[in-house]
């Protein structure tokens, strides 16, 4: 039994039609880390006026963001510790009143992507006549 049969006969499939199926599979719901790319946080923090303020300042917290930034290229947020810094420093962005906590929503969210079940199983690209076959 393929991953796709394997999947199709869980409890959630059941009584769908092979177009329902095909839909529930291709649904973007699953939420998944990314990494986040440190010119993207200075494109955001640069069209939001917020990075030469940032670097200006002689706040301990920029100091220390504009070192992460320099640091890391990327920001693998799906690894535990380097996600509690971003955040810790973040924080420490928001408390300092150099960024607010909209800003660090947004950040955030640029390490998260919606996923289908289909690819989160490795599927590949379905139709509908390979959901029907694998039922």
């Amino acid at each position: 039994m393929n991953k796709l049969q394997t999947e199709l006969q869980l409890p959630a499939y059941t009584g769908l039609t092979d177009q329902e199926c095909l839909d529930l599979l291709q649904a973007k719901t699953i939420t998944v880390k990314q990494p986040i790319a440190s010119k993207d946080i200075q494109k955001y923090m640069a069209l939001n006026n917020k990075l030469l303020p940032l670097e200006a300042s002689q706040e301990p917290a920029a100091i220390s963001g504009v070192r992460m930034l320099e640091l890391f290229a990327d920001f693998h947020v799906d690894e535990p510790a380097v996600e509690t810094a971003l955040i810790a420093t973040l924080d420490s962005l928001v408390l300092a009143n150099l960024i607010i906590a909209g800003d660090k929503t947004a950040l955030l969210a640029m390490g998260e992507k919606l996923i289908s079940r289909a690819e989160q199983l490795g599927l590949g690209r379905l139709g509908l006549g390979i959901v029907g076959e694998s039922r």
